[in-house]
């Protein structure tokens, strides 16, 4: 079987490496397509998929579409018919996904939204089927097609559609209109619940469990038999992995101290405003003053996230002693031995809202978050934050005050 395997840059096939890899190793011929480069790794990992399986794994990019008169139309469509949507009263506690799209929609729905009218449900879903009517009636994609027919897949898969720029869903729609068996991959904890609907129903939908199956179903209207739960393979490889180093190795390579605890924080790409870096900086003061003297002298590692390395620039932590800045994007194998360590030898694990709590809960950790008002919108303003705290008892300890 021919695989069509289509995102947005290189970076994100790392969630679905395993996936790919089994796939070439039954005996199907994969080839794994991205609409833009990428700088978090992506090349990397491709390349080496294509090295270990070179008769199988194929890479390049899908044809740009940035060029067609259309598809900026379509994309400001799509934005503004999700605009709409999100404040229908089903998603009135996801004010974190409105205001992504705050600043991107047309002058015009924002305006119809704000005002007395757009305040009415009816009229809200009047004007998103108008916005849904008018993207349904833009031109596929000629090239788009091209590219399929020429790449002549049994099936295409998709794992960007919940990004706004990317041409996804041009994509897909050209794979429909050429009677391509179609599938969605789902990428991460929060891509059915604050980023892009799904506007286009695929042959398969691919979530990782009952809670994504049921966002899915209600919230996107995807017929409930075309969603297939595959668990969450990106983190099959946290289970049964054993670390690289043992601690006293470990904590000597990053900079901490081999004989006291460590506490992890794990920085996240959610939190732009204000700076996640200061409110670190915050954090490590408030643990340095603990009376406690085992926290008071803890070893503090912090992992900083990949897409926002630059806000740690000039920061000095030297001054809190027994604290390491540490950490690269978990793409290479030998990337993902310091993420797996920095887990496995750490005490607990701390951050503010990130996919990393999943991973320390994974490989046992106790996981702590602190809620403060500057940050609610990206904690308890996502649903997916919610699940960690509600779901089959959560995986998180809350706190609202430094001292608790």
């Amino acid at each position: 079987m021919k695989v069509l395997f289509c995102a947005l840059h290189f970076g994100y096939f790392r969630n679905f490496e395993s996936v790919i890899a089994a796939l070439a190793e039954q005996g199907h011929a994969v080839h794994l397509a991205a609409d833009e480069a990428d700088a978090l790794g992506g090349q990397a990992l491709v390349e080496r998929l294509a090295a270990r399986y070179p008769q199988r794994v194929t890479f390049g990019y899908a044809p740009p579409l940035d060029g067609q008169p259309w598809f900026r139309l379509a994309r400001k469509l799509r934005m503004g018919a999700d605009f709409i949507r999100y404040h229908d009263d089903a998603f009135t506690t996801f004010r974190k996904a409105r205001l992504n799209l705050t600043n991107q929609v047309p002058r015009l729905v924002r305006r119809l939204t704000e005002s007395g009218a757009g305040r009415s449900a009816a009229a809200r879903r009047v004007i998103g089927r108008a916005l849904r009517a008018a993207e349904a009636s833009l031109p596929i994609s000629d090239a788009s097609c091209t590219f399929i027919e020429t790449q002549d897949p049994d099936v295409v898969l998709f794992a960007s559609v919940s990004v706004w720029r990317a041409p996804q869903f041009d994509h897909l729609r050209a794979a429909r209109a050429l009677g391509r068996r179609t599938g969605i991959c789902v990428f991460s904890w929060d891509h059915l619940s604050s980023k892009a609907f799904l506007r286009i129903v695929p042959d398969r939908l691919f979530v990782w469990n009952d809670t994504q199956r049921r966002e899915a179903v209600e919230w996107h209207q995807i017929p409930a038999e075309r969603v297939v739960m595959t668990g969450a393979q990106c983190y099959d490889q946290w289970f049964d992995r054993q670390p690289a180093r043992d601690r006293d190795a470990f904590c000597r390579a990053v900079g901490v101290s081999p004989d006291r605890p460590f506490l992890l924080y794990v920085c996240s790409v959610m939190t732009p405003d204000p700076r996640e870096s200061q409110f670190v900086m915050r954090w490590i003061e408030a643990i340095r003053g603990s009376a406690n003297p085992l926290l008071r002298e803890a070893g503090i590692l912090v992992r900083p996230h990949p897409e926002r390395l630059a806000e740690w620039r000039g920061v000095d932590l030297e001054r809190f002693g027994n604290v390491a800045l540490y950490g690269r994007n978990p793409i290479t194998p030998d990337a993902q031995d310091d993420y797996f360590d920095s887990l496995y030898h750490s005490h607990a694990v701390s951050g503010l809202v990130t996919s990393a709590f999943i991973e320390a809960a994974v490989v046992g950790r106790p996981v702590h978050t602190l809620l403060l008002p500057e940050f609610e919108i990206y904690q308890e303003g996502v649903q997916h934050f919610r699940y960690l705290v509600d779901v089959a008892g959560g995986v998180l300890n809350l706190s609202r005050t430094f001292t608790e």
